[in-house]
């Protein structure tokens, strides 16, 4: 995908981003901790390219991960273990991280290449490009719209709160819920408990 978005004239970067989900786990023995979340396979220098701001990303050229722009207890200097599907790639350090966004975002950022190809075929993907400076924008569109879907990165922005901000409010309907249910469980046994002390 990377190549031919990066064949179309006009486009002078690339980023193409793998948005898969994540199993982190954190501490060790009885403290391990692990919590499903969202993670983005990157190649770190078209990403650091194309997300100005992030710095270069150093030493995701190793074995390592950055946090992401939705890190929540992660920093540069820990050490998470890290199960992309089946791939278990072991404790691997926190080597950079990004800026955090106010809408979340990816909880970590992991080099593509340490996944099998069978687990990056599988992920849903976007790439961003970077226009080259006088190029004509509707041209460029036209022809990036024969590989795929196009939009600016503020209609995309705003696309993502959005499906954030409804996922969001899924996950807040469904904890209800769940509180619901468990209060309403809380009163039968409450009630089955009282009615039994009344039998003989």
């Amino acid at each position: 995908m990377s190549e031919r978005l990066a064949a179309v004239p006009g486009v002078t970067a690339v980023s193409t981003e793998l948005d898969v989900p994540v199993a982190l786990t954190t501490g060790s023995g009885g403290m391990a901790f692990t919590e499903l979340n969202r993670a983005l396979l990157v190649r770190p220098q078209a990403y650091a390219r194309l997300h100005p701001g992030s710095g270069s990303l150093p030493g995701l050229g190793e074995r390592a991960v950055a946090a992401g722009p939705g890190a929540v207890g992660v920093s540069a200097g820990d050490r998470l273990g890290v199960r992309v599907g089946a791939d278990d790639l072991g404790r691997l350090p926190v080597a950079a991280g990004v800026p955090r966004r106010m809408d979340g975002g990816a909880a970590v950022l992991i080099p593509a290449r340490l996944l099998l190809a069978a687990t990056l075929a599988q992920a849903a993907s976007r790439s961003f490009v970077a226009v080259r400076p006088g190029a004509d924008p509707a041209t460029v569109e036209a022809e990036l719209s024969r590989i795929g879907s196009v939009s600016t990165v503020a209609q995309w922005a705003a696309r993502d709160a959005g499906t954030r901000a409804s996922a969001n409010a899924g996950t807040l309907t469904a904890v209800m819920g769940l509180g619901g249910l468990f209060a309403s469980l809380g009163l039968v046994n409450t009630v089955v408990m009282a009615v039994s002390e009344t039998w003989p």
